[in-house]
């Protein structure tokens, strides 16, 4: 006999017959992950400043910026807005960042007690571009503390413009379009129930699966249907299947 050919129904079948150990595999997953979920669990608070870069004639790209043609401005502010998220993702102005945060005096007390450095302040920016025109881009401050994402985030406001001017030496092309905001809230408190529920889901998913495959490669004869569909022999019978009750009933010991 060969693997059975499986239809819509037989599919429904295999979930009506099983259903209760795909509930429970994806139960226990599900709790997996959320266990995992909470004992990983690092609050994360964002706080962003939103640049815009104008066009300025030291750098020699007016004449692509004031043509009539629009895709020309755009590569010139992806060119542009590229060179200058390359800039901030540099060593450098991580270490620029973390010496402004740490020598505040609004704020710089704070850093002995998080116990930032470089290399933190590094791993905690994200940039992205943010409009069509590719002139806006916004870079995102994320750590594990409230204050310090909005700090960091402020410094941002000055440094930025002042850090990119010096290096490119040209002024007055990154201007502040949006500014940074103390977080209302954790940015990703949802996490632990998504997680939770991807592993529900996969629970669910996988123990189907499984007895999906048990289904198709079992070969053994269960009911007259096995036969009517998987053979041109024709049934010409079938042996009654009597149970101990059903014998008490018919007067059979």
């Amino acid at each position: 006999m060969n693997k059975r050919d499986f239809t819509l129904y037989d599919l429904v079948a295999v979930f009506k017959k099983r259903w209760w150990i795909m509930l429970v595999c994806a139960l226990v997953l599900g709790s997996c992950f959320g266990f995992y979920s909470v004992n990983s669990y690092v609050p994360e608070y964002t706080s962003a400043v939103t640049f815009y870069v104008s066009p300025s004639t030291e750098v020699g790209v007016e004449g692509d910026w004031q043509s009539n043609d629009d895709t020309a401005k755009v590569n010139w502010a992806l060119k542009i807005i590229n060179t200058y998220m390359g800039i901030i993702r540099g060593n450098d102005f991580s270490a620029r960042l973390d010496e402004a945060y740490r020598t505040n005096e609004e704020w710089g007390g704070e850093y002995e007690k998080l116990a930032f450095d470089s290399s933190i302040v590094k791993n905690s920016i994200s940039m992205s571009i943010v409009s069509d025109d590719a002139t806006l881009f916004k870079v995102i401050i994320k750590t594990p503390y409230k204050e310090a994402s909005y700090h960091l985030a402020k410094e941002l406001e000055t440094l930025v413009p002042n850090f990119i001017a010096g290096v490119t030496k040209v002024n007055n092309t990154v201007h502040v379009a949006d500014s940074a905001k103390m977080p209302s809230g954790l940015s990703n408190s949802d996490n632990m129930a998504r997680n939770t529920a991807i592993g529900f889901m996969l629970g669910a998913l996988l123990a189907f699966l499984v007895l999906f495959l048990i289904e198709v490669f079992d070969v053994r004869i269960k009911s007259e249907e096995d036969i009517v569909n998987n053979y041109t022999t024709p049934l010409l019978g079938t042996v009654p299947l009597f149970r101990e009750e059903n014998k008490s009933k018919r007067g059979l010991r």
